[in-house]
């Protein structure tokens, strides 16, 4: 995770994305530092210094509803600020009013509304809001694929605005597992324009999946389970990826993040969490929230609601 910090440069948005974004954008209520002020003058501007009572905010400012699906977590509620990281997932940022201030790794500003951050790209969020939503979508789901398509047609920039979804926030926002679900498939479905796959139809593929749901499946190599499932590894690697979106490895990761996700709903602590799911320890479960997400699960395990999208719908990951 990268821990540099840099200064924050506004960015001048064109003609057309100011109209676009509209009053979420043009009312921010964002106060840069007079050069001098805390730090000094070099520090004026960097986040962290110059912005020093939004950067102490402890991380228990995120207090929402996480709920996790197959391929994409979505967050809602107030959201903190934190340093320059990158992830693996791609994440979308919307507010239904004042949205977060973003930053990339060279300081420049990022609107936080309607915003879609691109896999791997260093940022930060340089100002929380008391309302948003925070949508991961692992880009190497087929949904994800399509997205990482577009970035790479447009020269892999750090961040695209994403019109499709300025009026996507719904009133009132959903406060359970169902709820978030469906909004999460919403979501995915205006940046993609792609409905979620149908359940699997392979036998093979559907007797691998009731295997991974058994007791201490995450530990089965790709070998082992088309062995249980009767297939060779390669024809079942093939199926995973065309029948489900994802390959073996993302899905079984994903499928331990549900699990713990699970526990953490039921009020179980990071440490046994990991276990159920099948990590090798708290510190395991710890990078692989980190890599993906870009925090760890601490900033969400004491203050969050979790939920688990239900089975057969809200968000079952495609081909």
């Amino acid at each position: 995770m990268v821990r540099r910090e840099h200064p924050v440069r506004p960015r001048v948005p064109t003609e057309g994305e100011t109209a676009d974004l509209g009053a979420s954008v043009q009312e921010r209520s964002f106060t840069r530092p007079e050069p001098g002020g805390v730090g000094g003058s070099r520090r004026a501007c960097r986040a962290g210094a110059g912005c020093a009572t939004i950067a102490r905010m402890p991380a228990s400012q995120w207090v929402g509803r996480a709920c996790l699906g197959p391929s994409w977590l979505l967050y809602v509620g107030p959201v903190g600020p934190t340093g320059l990281h990158a992830h693996h997932a791609l994440q979308l940022c919307l507010a239904r009013s004042v949205p977060p201030l973003l930053a990339d790794e060279d300081g420049v500003e990022i609107p936080g509304h309607a915003t879609l951050l691109g896999p791997n790209r260093p940022h930060q969020i340089v100002q929380g809001a008391r309302v948003a939503a925070v949508l991961f979508l692992d880009p190497d789901d087929y949904r994800g694929r399509g997205l990482r398509a577009r970035f790479e047609r447009r020269g892999h920039p750090t961040w695209m605005f994403c019109p499709e979804v300025t009026n996507a926030v719904p009133d009132p926002l959903p406060v359970d597992a169902k709820g978030l679900a469906a909004w999460a498939d919403a979501l995915i479905g205006h940046l993609c324009g792609v409905a979620p796959h149908p359940v699997p139809r392979h036998p093979a593929v559907s007797r691998a999946l009731r295997i991974l749901e058994g007791p201490s499946a995450g530990t089965l190599s790709l070998a082992e389970l088309a062995e249980r499932a009767g297939l060779s590894s390669g024809r079942l690697r093939h199926l995973f990826v065309s029948e489900l979106g994802l390959g073996y490895r993302a899905y079984v990761r994903w499928r331990r993040l549900l699990v713990a996700a699970t526990e953490l709903e039921r009020g179980a602590n990071l440490a046994h969490a990991a276990a159920v799911a099948g990590f090798a320890d708290g510190a395991h479960l710890s990078r692989v929230f980190r890599g993906l997400f870009g925090l760890p699960p601490s900033a969400f395990t004491s203050n969050v609601t979790w939920y688990r999208a239900p089975r057969g719908g809200g968000g079952r990951a495609g081909r």
